[in-house]
């Protein structure tokens, strides 16, 4: 059983890699434009932003967005949310044991720097 994503919020980026140095400087103006663009189609993020999913079980659930770590899970319990410590899946994500909602807290994007 798969658990739903019912929401995503993502937060923007500090900065987007540096645009190349042979751009004009009108190419080099919507350089972030063009990264927003290509994180739009694709999964992966190049430079770490906060991503934050409310997500319903029960079931397996892994990001949607990579590469992701961790921070914080909770359940929605008694009008607030309350830390929970969720099972490891093997798809890289977690088991929701219960239908929720629960919040997953991450930090989405390339850390290392290169």
């Amino acid at each position: 059983m798969t658990a739903t994503t019912i929401r995503q919020s993502e937060a923007l980026p500090e900065a987007y890699p540096d645009a190349p140095e042979s751009l004009s400087t009108a190419a080099a103006a919507i350089a972030d434009t063009v990264w927003q663009r290509i994180e739009s189609y694709v999964a992966h993020r190049w430079t770490p932003r906060n991503v934050m999913w409310i997500v319903e079980g029960p079931g397996e659930w892994a990001p949607p967005l990579t590469p992701a770590t961790f921070i914080d899970e909770s359940v929605w319990q008694d009008d607030a949310w309350a830390a929970v410590a969720l099972s490891p899946s093997p798809l890289g994500g977690f088991v929701l044991p219960g239908c929720g909602p629960y919040r997953i807290d991450t930090t989405v994007g390339d850390t290392e720097d290169d």
